[in-house]
C-alpha cells in the first residue's frame, strides 16, 4: 500500500497533468452552477455524517462481537 505522501504526490501530478492538457470548453456554464455544485456536495457530506453517526453504535457492537469471537477462537 503506498504511503499517504506518495498517494498525495500522485494525485497532485495527475491533477496538474489534467490541467495542462485540458482543451478549451465549447460551452457556457450558468454562474449559479458553482453554487449548486457546492450545495449538492455540502448536502452529501452532511448526510454522510448523519448516516455515520446513526450507524456508529451498531458498527462498534459488530466489531466488538467479532473481536470477542476471535479471542475465543484463539484460546
Amino acid at each position: 500500500m503506498p504511503s499517504p505522501i506518495m498517494r498525495t504526490a500522485s494525485l497532485a501530478t495527475l491533477a496538474l497533468a489534467l490541467c495542462v492538457t485540458a482543451s478549451p470548453a465549447h460551452a457556457a456554464l450558468d454562474p449559479g452552477t458553482g453554487s449548486y455544485a457546492f450545495q449538492v456536495t455540502a448536502t452529501l457530506v452532511v448526510a454522510a455524517g448523519f448516516a455515520l453517526a446513526a450507524w456508529a453504535p451498531r458498527l462498534r457492537a459488530l466489531l466488538a462481537r467479532r473481536r470477542a469471537a476471535g479471542r475465543e477462537d484463539a484460546d
